[in-house]
């Protein structure tokens, strides 16, 4: 970083020099072989930055790009726009070869990085049903996947308060992100982990359609509806929004009330009957069905 970007370093943080812009960034070690890094920056002018790529993939990073302003990625002939409306996380190996082109005039950059070795990774994140993802991820060839942040994961990343918070508070938090992140990857066709191969035109409508679910995530709406949103057919829609998301579109509606519902009921204001009311449940036994085959037990356990 030093050798492209004016910064200056002290333990660990470092800040951009003040005729070049001004913020920075600092990191922190959790365990061996896992680390995160939080960085909040404005520049005065455009920077291109180049991230070379190692003989093997001796670690993994994962970024979570927060702020509205746009970056842009170049990846071989891809080029990805990252920020939170877009792609919005992204998994690269170290074998990895991107430039990322950051705005100028000033526009705010903000994200939050976790970095794992490969063998931290081999021995923490894969569950028994894993196998496919785990031969991937295990080998040594650039890997690059990429999703966008649901409900769940804002609301983690509202609880990490990297300047305040001690490090126990840090790590717990940092492990419930990459839990949902490798939980969301084992989903996944592990044939999309390198390329989606879906039109930058779908993945626009599609953005679209997504955003407006994270905007109104207790609206009550048919999939057809947002079929017609995204201008696509029934068929093509669920089939792309499932490659894009991995999952359908009813259980993306699905789980970001689910999870409404679960930090409703951890707030303790509402009881069970109002809160399954209010994400859509006129019937307390379908509303604690649902919700038990979510998350695994019943809502009433919450509250008690």
């Amino acid at each position: 970083m030093e050798k492209q970007i004016p910064i200056t370093i002290k333990d660990s943080t470092f800040l951009l020099k003040s005729n070049f812009g001004k913020g920075g960034g600092t990191y922190q070690m959790l365990q061996p072989g896992l680390w995160i890094e939080q960085i909040n920056f404005k520049l005065k002018e455009f920077l291109s930055v180049e991230v070379i790529p190692k003989p093997s993939n001796d670690f993994f990073q994962i970024t979570f790009w927060t702020s509205a302003s746009q970056i842009v990625q170049k990846l071989n002939e891809e080029q990805y726009h990252l920020n939170i409306e877009n792609v919005s996380v992204v998994l690269i190996s170290s074998m990895i070869n991107t430039i990322y082109e950051f705005p100028g005039e000033n526009k705010g950059i903000n994200l939050f990085m976790i970095w794992i070795s490969k063998d931290w990774m081999s021995q923490n994140t894969f569950g028994p049903k894993a196998l496919e993802l785990r031969k991937i991820l295990e080998k040594d060839e650039p890997i690059y996947f990429s999703e966008n942040m649901d409900y769940k994961f804002k609301n983690l990343l509202k609880e990490l308060d990297f300047e305040n918070a001690n490090k126990l508070n840090l790590l717990t938090n940092t492990l419930q992100l990459l839990s949902h992140f490798f939980s969301n990857l084992e989903k996944q066709n592990v044939n999309n982990i390198a390329t989606l191969n879906i039109h930058h035109s779908d993945i626009k409508q599609l953005m679209y359609v997504r955003n407006h679910i994270q905007a109104h995530p207790l609206q009550d709406i048919s999939i057809e509806a947002l079929s017609n949103m995204a201008n696509m057919s029934l068929s093509k829609f669920k089939r792309l929004f499932k490659k894009l998301f991995g999952t359908t579109p009813y259980r993306y509606c699905l789980k970001n009330k689910m999870e409404i519902a679960k930090e409703t009921l951890q707030q303790k204001e509402y009881t069970v009957s109002q809160t399954g009311f209010m994400v859509g449940y006129s019937n307390l036994s379908q509303f604690s069905k649902a919700f038990k085959n979510h998350f695994g037990y019943l809502p009433s356990e919450i509250r008690a």
